[in-house]
């Protein structure tokens, strides 16, 4: 029990501080079709854990952390609504 409690707000935590301190350019990402993100040039955001860089042709779907953000999740957040995407 104390294992999962453990993983859940360790699993969370970075992306809550991440989504709260996030200000995403989302016309330097695209949306690609089977869900996942990638960025279009390279890009620096900034985390709870650090600045991130982050290049073509790595991509990120929500769920998956990246070094200890969950990039998927907040381009999702905050970009999904965007035209930018595809």
């Amino acid at each position: 029990m104390k294992r999962t409690i453990f993983f859940l707000v360790f699993s969370i935590l970075p992306l809550a501080a991440f989504a709260q301190q996030s200000v995403i350019d989302c016309t330097k990402f695209r949306h690609n079709a089977d869900g996942s993100w990638s960025p279009k040039v390279a890009v620096r955001i900034q985390t709870s854990t650090g600045k991130i860089q982050l290049a073509p042709p790595a991509s990120f779907r929500a769920g998956v952390p990246f070094k200890g953000a969950n990039i998927g999740a907040v381009l999702n957040k905050e970009c999904e609504q965007e035209q930018f995407q595809r």
